[in-house]
């Protein structure tokens, strides 16, 4: 069962009961599991956790009723995320009936739909006819999910989670067989691109990410029916990297950290978690146009860093400098939805500070200002740095 995202009042006894009177029940009409970040998070962060539940549910029932600030403000986000995919928006807002501008019960001062939202089509609720909404509801939940699957059908969305689990998989089981635990992996996939690639044109393409800045080790290359996957190891295995290139010109990487190639206190380097997401918007920069991308072609960008619970994070691993964290999560999670090709060409720093902003939120580690990104993109563009040094 897929999930449903409720964004509502948390702990308003009216709410409640309508919660679980009209719309966990329609959710559940309709084949869907409600969800709901003050019952169902994981103990994470819980702003990395609201964004994961609004990306990853099918719907978002969104309830405005007294004005809460975060309510409007996720849904916002979804709206936002939506939008830079080109799709339906999965968002079904609802709210009582005197919030609305053209209630006979609209009290004066009282609390409304704000401005920006009033103009949408709104489910509006009478807290005595709450069997009307939950029927309303259901009607406009089956509606969108019909809308969103003619979409899927039309736009590629965001990242095939099974594409990626698959390769997960792999990358870790050998990770692990060589004894690294923590790991950094990224996925990327053009928005409305209905063209494919052959193994030859993808190998081409990706002939500057296999070798790059990668010294003093071997390139293995595998090609399947629908992908091309090379995995790149040290000669001591002391670090291991994958990569997989997709006909329809996703891609997926999955590498060791550099901070395990010596024996730590555990400490990780925010440099070197720099490095590593500018040297993918590095790669896009080549693979893309070699694809014949035009420059207005939109790119998401999702990166994962895992193995990084009870870790601390420096400015450089070795220095004497503050240590910040530790982390309480095992994998933070970030995005970059909607980059143009010519985004990730001239202005590189604003993905770049968006993929690495969630990771120092986490560990509490100051974001350095915009000229700092943009220096590591145009150091590893010209071989300044070497991608895989431990410091």
């Amino acid at each position: 069962m897929t999930d449903a995202f409720v964004i509502m009042q948390i702990g308003n006894r009216e709410l409640e009961g309508v919660y679980e009177k009209a719309i966990a029940s329609a959710i559940q009409a309709c084949g869907l599991s409600p969800k709901r970040v003050d019952k169902h998070n994981k103990g994470g962060l819980l702003k990395s956790e609201i964004i994961k539940f609004i990306q990853e549910s099918e719907i978002v029932v969104a309830d405005l009723t007294n004005e809460r600030p975060n309510c409007y403000l996720e849904v916002g986000y979804t709206m936002g995320w939506c939008h830079a995919r080109n799709l339906q928006s999965k968002l079904i807002l609802t709210c009582r009936e005197d919030h609305s501008p053209d209630s006979p019960n609209r009290r004066t001062n009282g609390p409304k739909v704000h401005f920006d939202l009033s103009g949408y089509d709104i489910s509006y609720w009478l807290p005595d006819r709450l069997d009307l909404f939950q029927a309303d509801l259901v009607s406009r939940i089956n509606k969108r999910r019909r809308s969103l699957a003619s979409d899927s059908r039309t736009a590629r969305t965001i990242l095939d989670e099974n594409w990626i689990t698959k390769h997960r998989q792999t990358a870790i089981k050998t990770l692990h067989s060589f004894g690294k635990k923590s790991f950094i992996e990224a996925a990327v996939v053009p928005l409305q691109n209905e063209r494919t690639w052959n193994l030859d044109e993808l190998r081409t393409a990706s002939v500057p990410i296999a070798s790059g800045p990668i010294t003093g080790g071997r390139t293995t290359e595998k090609r399947f029916a629908e992908e091309l996957v090379m995995e790149n190891v040290g000669e001591q295995r002391e670090w291991c990297a994958f990569w997989t290139f997709h006909k329809n010109g996703s891609l997926y990487t999955l590498a060791s950290l550099p901070e395990e190639t010596r024996s730590t206190d555990g400490a990780l380097s925010a440099r070197r978690r720099v490095i590593q997401i500018a040297w993918l918007l590095v790669c896009c920069q080549w693979f893309y146009p070699e694809l014949g991308l035009p420059s207005d072609s939109v790119l998401d960008i999702r990166v994962q860093h895992g193995g990084l619970l009870n870790r601390t994070l420096k400015a450089s691993r070795y220095t004497a400098e503050k240590s910040y964290g530790p982390s309480a999560e095992d994998t933070i999670s970030s995005v970059a939805n909607g980059k143009s090709l010519t985004d990730i060409v001239h202005r590189p720093e604003a993905a770049l500070k968006e993929l690495v902003g969630p990771l120092f939120e986490v560990f509490g580690f100051p974001i350095p200002e915009d000229a700092y990104f943009k220096s590591f993109v145009g150091s590893l563009m010209t071989g300044g740095i070497p991608l895989w040094s431990p410091d």
